[in-house]
Parts: C-alpha cells; structure tokens; sequence
C-alpha cells in the first residue's frame, strides 16, 4: 500500500515537473522558474529513490545518502528560486507604482488642460460676447431715451431686460467655468462666494468652517478640491433631499484636510459604485488621485454621507 502511495507521489510530482518545465519559455527564462523546476524534476527522482529503497532493501544504505544530497539540493534550489521570486514581487510592487504614477500624471494633464479650456472659454465669453452686449445695453438705453411711441417705449424696455439679463448669464456662466474669486483670492473665498449664490435659491442650509480664510497654496490642488466640493454639493442637491451640509476645511504647515457632511437620505455605496449613477463618485476619485491625495466616502441608507480628503499642500 506504501508502494502504491509512493508511486502516485512520482507520477503526480513529475507531472508538475513537466508542467513545470513548459512554462520555462512563457516566463521568458526566469531564474527562479528554472530552479523550481529543476526541484520538482529532483523530488519526483528522490521519491523514485525511496520507491526503490522499499523494494531493494540491500540498497537502503546507498539509496539513503543519494536521498539526502537530492534532498539538500532541492531544498537549495528552492530556497533560491523563493529568493529570485521575491525580487519579482518586489519589481512588480515598483512596476504598480510607476502605473499608478504614471497614471496620476496622466489624470493631473487631463484636469490642467479642462481648466485651461474652461479659463480660455470663460474668457471668450467675458472679453468677446460680454463687450458686445453692454454696447448693445447702451444703444438700447440711448432709445430708451428718445422720443418714442409708449408701445415701442414698451418693446425695446422688454429688450433692455433681456439684453441685462444676458449679460448676467454670461457673467455667471464664465464665473462658473472659471472663478475669479478662486483665481484672485483662493479656495476659501471661492467656496464661500459659490455657496452664498446656491443658499440664495435654495431651501438648504449649508456651512463653512476653515481654520484660514486666506491661506493660498498649488492652484491646481486648489482647483481640484474647489471642483470636488462642488461636485459634492451638486449631488446632494440633486438626490439626497438633505436640510444641512457641513464643510469643513483644515490647514496645516503642509497639510489640507477636507470634511464633508450632509443629513440626506444616504445611499449603499457599493451598490452606487458599480452603476451609472456612481460616476460622480468615480470621477471625485479620479480628481482627488490626480493630486496624489486620499480620498475615504462613507454612507448608508437614512445616514447622509460623510466625505474624508486629505491632500499634500
């Protein structure tokens, strides 16, 4: 019955030796590969020794000490090859990290180039069309003035009201894509000015606390955590219902810490990452990496949500 064991210990054992040795090319010759095989290969003739050994006793004695060299130069070879393994696990940490890196880059180019289209198309926006509807306001204006029938009097104030009202929208739209606030006077500002507006129109209530009001630092680290609030903000808005948010900011000698809170009606964030409507989440992600930041979301279902970030100033 020994026999019978042993025999299938050979033939499972060489099986995994020519298995083994197979994949020698895939793995482009690796050091480590090779000597794992050739242990295999080694185990599988040190297992036929004990076979022989059980049925040829006179040659125990030999068979023993061919056994025991075999055994210390598999467990030599083994030893060696989890060495060369290691060194690939560890190239292949470093290989993660350079993608990880490289991707980030990749992420931080994208962000830098949509705000620069943004500047750029805000800018068109206030220095071309913005000049030609105030000339138009003052043609207007200069009518309104005149000595005009009351039903034409009436027509172009109607156009004095939507040439006003134009201008209002093209100031907020390029404020939108591009804040001068933010520019001009940093996050801080930036965030209170966007609030002011949103609170203006809205039943919500929303509040700002910051250890510094004018602390500056990289305007692209502040450019992606202005547009990540507001993306957070923006969702609240849109689907949880919530009476209250809480932001609160954090400045330290090279640290900011950002928390976001509301008391909306929460979600299951597994379910919302794995569907459509977690895209807003994944792209707060891709914002918050871009920066080589930290970024932790947590909520339940009738517990709001709460937002950790930290990022490296």
């Amino acid at each position: 019955m020994l026999a019978v064991g042993i025999i299938i210990s050979i033939i499972l054992q060489f099986s995994a030796a020519l298995m083994a040795f197979s994949l020698i090319r895939q793995t482009k010759y690796n050091i480590s590969w090779i000597m794992i095989s050739i242990a295999f290969l080694l185990l599988s003739i040190s297992s036929s020794f004990e076979l022989l050994k059980l049925l040829n006793t006179q040659l125990s004695n030999s068979i023993a000490i061919i056994s025991n060299i075999m055994g210390i130069t598999i467990s030599l070879l083994i030893f060696i090859g989890v060495i060369f393994i290691k060194k690939i696990f560890n190239l292949q940490k470093r290989i993660d990290e350079l993608r990880k890196q490289s991707e980030n880059r990749v992420l931080n180019a994208i962000i830098i180039t949509e705000e620069r289209e943004r500047h750029r198309f805000a800018k068109d926006l206030h220095d071309g069309l913005g000049p030609l509807l105030s000339m138009m306001k003052m043609s207007v204006s200069a009518l309104l003035k005149s000595d005009l029938q009351s039903n034409d009097k009436e027509i172009i104030a109607n156009v004095d009201n939507l040439v006003t009202e134009s201008i209002t929208a093209i100031r907020e739209v390029s404020n939108n894509l591009s804040p001068h606030i933010l520019d001009n006077f940093g996050l801080i500002s930036a965030l209170n000015s966007f609030v002011a507006k949103i609170t203006k129109n809205n039943s919500i209530q929303i509040n700002v606390f910051s250890n510094q009001t004018d602390i500056r630092f990289d305007y692209n680290k502040e450019v992606v955590l202005y547009r990540v609030i507001l993306e957070l903000i923006s969702n609240t808005l849109k689907h949880s219902g919530a009476q209250n948010i809480n932001i609160t900011i954090l400045f330290s000698s090279n640290l900011v810490l950002v928390e976001y809170k509301d008391d909306g009606k929460g979600f299951n964030i597994d379910e919302v990452s794995t569907t459509h409507s977690g895209m807003g989440l994944s792209n707060i992600s891709s914002r918050i990496k871009s920066v080589h930041g930290e970024l932790e979301i947590q909520s339940k279902p009738n517990e709001g949500i709460f937002v950790f970030i930290k990022v490296f100033i």
